[in-house]
């Protein structure tokens, strides 16, 4: 009875999420357990706090050994009791305990449970320092903090004209019955949701003490600007925000408006990738497509909910106004920087060895899953099963397979993704660019070995652009001419005095 009840439960799950994916997983979101609010620790603990938090840690594993060990239920103890224990295991005190005198524990068995407390529970000063330890890495310092936000301010140019809302949005993939969900998440985040970053950084760029030190290194941000976490899922164009219960409520007023022009957003934005997953849906409708995109993140038969990051070729290192007029068509990796605040070239060179070398590494896997799928990638996601929950392999009998699968950038049989190389197009003088690279060993390498190409567009010189080729810089003709050019890229903009 019992397996075929399991049985009947995953066959729900099976033919809701296959037949009709959208209304059931609609239906069976009111049945799942909401997840609780949680609250980031970005700041430093103080020993005091430290001291604190494993007391009270120390005093739960004791309650919890009562119950398993001794079968003692919480409300027959107090407070007096735990804490004659815990000192006790931690050999601050000698002696039988209150578990003698009321409980009626014989003294042997007694002193197999404070045993069991220091091998098996922690209660002993040398795990307590060790957590000790582990809790002075956590959280960052106000220094730190400061530093963080400075930096990461500067190096996109954002240090003035702020908005009433900075949205920091990380991005993330949701599907259903798919091993290879990871490779649609963060790259820079081992394959893993941005989010967490983007509520650490607003939660810092939000607090008082970090703007009154911003203002004092040349970066006023006004009172009235809030930096607002987002989640950007991927799969189905959709712009999460969290954190809203610390919102400011004079902030409130502005939220739906924010809300509408996100979802304005997602639906056009779902009608131009739709267009690219199905070729018949070129005429589609925005809310339509939305609804489609939600339906094939929660399709257990869908072998391609979305395309990832296929077709994917060139990372742009430079002012958003340099490219706000062009359609990309999803193909770049993005890289905010201004170069006129960064006079020592320090935010280029950790946008090279940072955000250029993921995107590089990106760039390969897709290379080589399509160049040689059947070797370099994984073969097709029709025949997988997951092993282990560490892998896949090809029906009953295979290697482990690595690599992308072949509904990632095939498409009927033909590459979908353009195996080329990564090129790196960075908007700075060439002089600044070259001696910056030159500093960046391992982009260097990469640059001279043929994989990463690199471009530079000068700004100086009527937005020449310049490439790397055979060891030299070599200046090619202008494709687009440079009054379009200067005409979108804010020139007169200047960086904030005081910063960099």
């Amino acid at each position: 009875v019992t397996v075929e009840a399991v049985g009947m439960l995953f066959g729900l799950d099976l033919f809701g999420k296959t037949l009709a994916p959208l209304a059931y997983s609609r239906w069976r979101s009111r049945i799942d357990t909401e997840k609780p609010v949680t609250r980031l620790l970005v700041d430093k603990l103080t020993r005091e706090q430290a001291d604190s938090i494993i007391r009270t840690l120390q005093r739960a594993m004791i309650v919890k050994a009562l119950h398993e060990e001794l079968k003692i239920e919480r409300e027959r103890v107090d407070a007096d009791v735990i804490r004659e224990l815990r000192e006790t295991a931690l050999r601050h005190r000698n002696g039988p305990t209150r578990l003698c005198t009321e409980f009626g524990v014989p003294q042997t068995q007694e002193a197999e449970f404070i045993d069991k407390l220091r091998e098996i529970y922690g209660i002993d000063a040398k795990h307590a320092n060790h957590q000790l330890v582990r809790l002075g890495r956590i959280g960052y310092s106000l220094d730190e903090q400061v530093n963080y936000v400075h930096t990461a301010l500067t190096m996109i140019g954002l240090t003035h004209t702020f908005s009433r809302f900075v949205l920091i949005v990380g991005h993330s993939g949701k599907t259903e019955n798919n091993p290879y969900e990871s490779a649609l998440d963060c790259g820079a985040c081992g394959g893993a949701s941005g989010l967490v970053n983007a509520r650490v950084f607003a939660q810092m760029a939000n607090k008082p003490a970090v703007r009154e030190r911003l203002a004092a290194r040349g970066i006023t941000i006004p009172e009235d600007t809030w930096f607002m976490p987002a989640l950007h899922v991927t799969t189905t164009d959709a712009i999460e925000l969290f954190d809203l219960d610390l919102l400011p409520p004079r902030h409130l007023v502005y939220l739906d408006r924010l809300r509408n022009s996100l979802r304005a957003a997602s639906r056009l934005t779902a009608a131009e990738r739709m267009s690219k997953l199905s070729p018949e849906a070129k005429e589609i409708q925005p809310a339509q497509a939305l609804r489609s995109a939600k339906r094939l993140a929660v399709d257990w038969a869908q072998v391609r909910p979305e395309w990832g990051l296929s077709q994917n070729v060139y990372g742009i290192v430079g002012r958003r106004s340099l490219t706000q007029a062009a359609d990309l068509q999803g193909r770049p990796f993005l890289l905010s920087y201004d170069w006129r605040c960064d006079p020592k070239g320090r935010l280029l060179e950790n946008l090279l060895a940072g955000p250029v070398v993921v995107g590089q590494w990106i760039n390969l896997e897709y290379f080589f899953s399509t160049v040689n799928n059947a070797r370099l990638g994984s073969g097709s996601k029709v025949y997988h099963n997951v092993s282990g929950r560490f892998g896949v392999m090809t029906g009953n009998l295979s290697d482990l397979r690595t690599g992308l699968p072949m509904q990632t950038v095939m498409r009927e049989g033909r590459p979908y993704h353009e195996p080329m190389r990564l090129i790196a197009l960075i908007e700075a003088p060439l002089d600044f660019a070259g001696r910056v690279l030159e500093r960046v060993v391992k982009v260097k390498s990469l640059v001279l070995g043929g994989w990463i190409r690199a471009i530079v567009i000068d700004p100086t010189q009527g937005y020449k652009p310049f490439v790397f080729n055979n060891g030299q810089w070599e200046e090619r003709p202008a494709l687009i001419a440079p009054a379009q050019l200067l005409a979108g890229t804010g020139r007169g903009a200047t960086c904030s005095s005081a910063v960099g």
